[in-house]
């Protein structure tokens, strides 16, 4: 996954975030946008559930307050930082943003949804120029766009996540025959590709809303409990299941 990130003066000596979210893989775009302290805490797990490999950063920079705290959470996660060469147009930031990305949504209406976080509009527009997502044609019309709520998930940063044993650094998982050194390893039973980077999101986004994870478990339950649905669905004919 790759993320870009917009900064600006908040309140009380805080900062306002914005960030926007690409993943390839699923397809999909998030936004968030939040409040932060001096030591960007909730940046930092944001970055560390996202599964974030590249972190595009402002091309006006980010002031020397926050620089530090940055560059050691980028550290610590094994992200890359690069500076856009992008320069933001603060105006007409969420109306360009909205522009760019209806072409690659399936539901374009998603897009209406950026009203409410410009910031992290300012930063898809980044993101989007920064993959050139536009220039395929296999892009369009492929995409969900989702807003990141941080009090639908427990908050962990990358020193949790280490000490949890939840997922190896760097993705590198044991070989498979091989003992498992990490949660996802040991329940990581998926049979592709796509499956297995879903699972790992799970495990890195744990729900805090019960209902939300009832629906979860039901669904998981169906699929488990049903020997139909189970081989259907492991079937070597379904690979993108």
């Amino acid at each position: 996954s790759c993320g870009a990130v917009n900064f600006t003066p908040a309140p009380g000596g805080q900062v306002r975030v914005g960030l926007a979210v690409l993943n390839t893989t699923l397809r999909s775009f998030m936004v968030s946008e939040f409040d932060d302290v001096h030591q960007l805490a909730n940046l930092d797990s944001h970055i560390a559930q996202c599964n974030l490999r590249e972190l595009l950063l402002p091309s006006s920079g980010v002031s020397g307050d926050f620089e530090s705290s940055l560059k050691r959470i980028c550290e610590r996660a094994n992200v890359t930082m690069t500076t856009s060469t992008r320069k933001p147009q603060q105006r007409q930031t969420v109306e360009q943003a909205q522009s760019r990305v209806a072409g690659l949504l399936r539901v374009p209406e998603e897009r209406m949804l950026l009203t409410d976080v410009p910031m992290a509009a300012a930063a898809l527009v980044t993101l989007i120029e920064h993959s050139k997502l536009a220039e395929s044609s296999s892009d369009r019309a492929s995409y969900v766009l989702k807003q990141i709520l941080p009090s639908s998930f427990v908050k962990l940063d990358a020193a949790a996540i280490h000490a949890l044993n939840l997922v190896a650094q760097g993705q590198q998982e044991s070989a498979k025959g091989r003992i498992p050194t990490t949660i996802f390893a040991w329940l990581n039973r998926c049979t592709t590709g796509m499956g297995s980077r879903l699972m790992r999101q799970w495990l890195l986004q744990p729900l805090r809303d019960t209902e939300a994870i009832s629906d979860r478990h039901c669904l998981l339950e169906i699929m488990t409990e049903s020997p139909v649905s189970y081989t259907h669905l492991t079937l070597p004919t379904t690979p993108y299941v």
